[in-house]
This record gives C-alpha cells, structure tokens and sequence, in this order.
C-alpha cells in the first residue's frame, strides 16, 4: 500500500454533545490528516447533529450521512449501517479507521497505523488494532494500557473468535478489501452482534489482523457508555464472571458472533477452512476434545478468570445449547 495513503473515519453518534467537539478536533489535526470524516447520526436529541452540521459546513471533509429518519435505532444498527453507507457510496479510500464519539486520539495515530498497513498487500484484507488508555469525563488517566490490564493480545489470534474484548471499534483500522468483502446483510444487522468483533472475527477468517502495542486512544468511561468492560478485578467480580448464568449469555453474543462471521465468508476463495473448522470441532464438540483444541490453537486470555470461564464453558458443553446461528455451516 502507498505511503500516501487515503485515509476515511467513520463514526457513529448518538446524543454525544458533551465529548463531541474534542473528539472531532482530535481526528482533524492528526498528524496524517483524514481524508474524509464520514458521520451517521441515530436521531440524538441534543446538540449533536447541530454540532456535526457546524464541522460540516466549515470543513469539506465532514460528510453527514443521512440516515432517513429521526428516530433512535440503536448503537449497533447505527454502525452497521454506517458501514454499508460506505460499502455502497464511500468504498474508494485505502484504509477506514472507526472512531466513537466520546474519545480523543491521539496526535500521531492516524500516522502509525499507515505506517502499518503500508507493509502489507492492499489487496488482501487486513485490520489493525491497538492498545489504548482509559480516561475519565475530565479526561484523567485511569489505566495508562487497557492491554495491560484486560489483555487485548494474549496467546494465538485465533483468541479473538472466542472473545468480543480485543479488538475494540474505537481502536481499529481495516483496508478497502476488507470492506468490499465482509458481508453485512439484513440478517447481520438484525442479530445487533458488536460490529467491532464481527469485522475483526470476519478479517481473521479471510485475512490479516495485526496488533500494535502502543496505546493510540484515550479511550472516556462515563455513565452513557454502550459498552462495558471491567478493567480491575475484585473477588465479587470474580464470583459473577464464573457463574454459569453469566457464562451463558456472554458466550451466547460471543460465539455466535463467531459463527456469524463463519457461516458469511465461506464462500470466499481466501477463507480459512482449517481454522474455521477447528472453531467449530470446539463449539460443537467440546468437552476434553475442546479443551485440548484450545490448547493446540494456542486461545488464553491474558486474565486467569477469563481463560478460565472460557474452557469451563467448552468443557461443560454450553455453545451446542447457546448457537443460534447453525451449526457446521
């Protein structure tokens, strides 16, 4: 890929006023400057669109897609229709980054994920994903690596299709081919599974995914985040994530993402067979032939507990009762 690559940022906003104009201004004067900022709204009722129309207007690079109508659809139909908007009508650039409405990058990221993709094939996909700090509402640090604290690379890749907590939308970057090859139809959009993990799942299965260990976000916690991840652990904490109950409906979102992501892309010349395959002998088989699988495929998360309730639900069966989406497809 050229040094002098285009580069276009998706976000996706609702009601996020408040943080809004920090996080613009931060994608805005990147070092590597964007090519396009490209904006969908889901029908906010405070000054958000206001804002977005005024950024607009003053810089042509801000396109406001329209998102025919004005009221709220929820986080995860926002951005996947964001993304087929750019599939459809915004699929000329060389690398699309995704941003949240909340954060504030920082200066050189657009920069050294260039600097990544320009080592690989532009015609293979490929996605980039980084380490990124956690701040508060007034912008204090308060873990300076979520990496370090949660793990966002731990053991083989393949993890990431046992886990939706790696590859975070906020911190990844992906190529034109991955855009024009995932697929995101009616039934994806429909099933509201995290868009980041779809794309980085998806990616893993018909291409490249790389990590960078430098944190390139400053990533807001505040009371109207969509997400939520625990960045400390307290005995409690541990209690919860081993019951069996909260296993279930963690790992029902998790691996039927997974499988969402199989049973999509294998039609695809460049889909991984062998992976996909060893993916499904444990969801479906489990037990200690999962357990030794997951071994093999190298799948640890960098916490204890989590690598943990991860083998006790393939060990006791539970994705053959929580998969949705079909099974061997």
């Amino acid at each position: 890929m050229s040094a002098h690559a285009t580069v276009a940022v998706c976000m996706a906003t609702y009601n996020g006023a408040q943080f809004l104009v920090e996080q613009l201004d931060s994608i805005l004067t990147q070092t590597y400057q964007p090519t396009r900022l490209i904006v969908r709204d889901d029908g906010s009722t405070d000054e958000t669109v206001a804002i977005l129309a005024e950024y607009s207007n003053r810089d042509p690079r801000v396109i406001i897609v329209d998102s025919g109508s004005d009221e709220e659809h929820g986080a995860m139909h926002n951005w996947y229709s964001l993304l087929q908007a750019t599939q459809s009508d915004y699929a000329d650039f060389d690398v699309y980054a995704l941003a949240d409405q909340d954060d504030i990058w920082e200066a050189a990221k657009l920069e050294r994920l260039v600097e990544a993709f320009a080592r690989e094939d532009a015609r293979a996909p490929f996605l980039v994903y980084s380490d990124y700090s956690v701040i508060d509402e007034r912008g204090r640090v308060l873990f300076p690596s979520a990496d370090d604290s949660i793990g966002l690379h731990a053991g083989s890749y393949a993890t990431l299709l046992f886990a939706d907590s790696h590859a975070w939308g906020h911190s990844l970057a992906f190529n034109r081919s991955l855009l024009e090859q995932v697929v995101i139809d009616e039934e994806v959009v429909a099933q509201s599974l995290p868009h980041d993990a779809y794309l980085a799942k998806t990616c893993l299965l018909i291409g490249k995914i790389r990590f960078l260990d430098m944190p390139l976000t400053r990533y807001r916690r505040h009371g109207k985040n969509v997400s939520a991840i625990v960045y400390e652990f307290h005995w409690r904490e541990l209690i919860n994530r081993l019951s069996i109950v909260r296993l279930g409906k963690v790992y029902e979102r998790v691996l039927n993402n997974s499988l969402m992501s199989i049973r999509k892309h294998g039609e695809l010349a460049s889909f991984n067979r062998e992976l996909a395959d060893a993916v499904l002998s444990v969801l479906f088989r489990g037990g200690i032939y999962g357990v030794v699988k997951l071994k093999q495929m190298g799948v640890r998360r960098k916490q204890l507990v989590r690598s943990a309730s991860l083998y006790c639900v393939v060990f006791l069966r539970l994705p053959r009762k929580l998969l949705r989406a079909g099974e061997g497809q």
